[in-house]
C-alpha cells in the first residue's frame, strides 16, 4: 500500500462537499432558523426551554463534530 493515509481514513479533498450547518429553535410562540453560520454562533443561539435542532449535513469538518459532542457533553460512541 503506497498511500500515507489509513486505508479508511476519510481525506479531504476540493471535492468534498460543503458543509451545511443550520439551526432551527421554537416554541409556541417563535420560530426562527439560522443558516450560513459557524459552530460557535450556532451553538450561541441555543435558547434553553426551546426545541432547538442542529442540522449538520457532511462529516468533513471533524472540528465541528467535536464542538457539538463537547457543547453537549455527548458520549463518543454516541456521535
Amino acid at each position: 500500500m503506497s498511500s500515507k493515509h489509513h486505508p479508511h481514513a476519510h481525506v479531504p479533498s476540493d471535492r468534498d462537499p460543503k458543509v451545511i450547518l443550520e439551526l432551527i429553535t421554537y416554541d409556541r410562540e417563535k420560530y426562527s432558523k439560522h443558516v450560513d453560520c459557524t459552530i460557535d454562533e450556532i451553538l450561541a443561539e441555543i435558547k434553553p426551554g426551546r426545541v432547538n435542532w442542529v442540522n449538520l449535513d457532511g462529516y468533513q469538518q471533524t472540528g465541528i463534530i467535536d464542538k457539538i459532542q463537547q457543547h453537549f457533553n455527548l458520549h463518543s460512541l454516541l456521535i
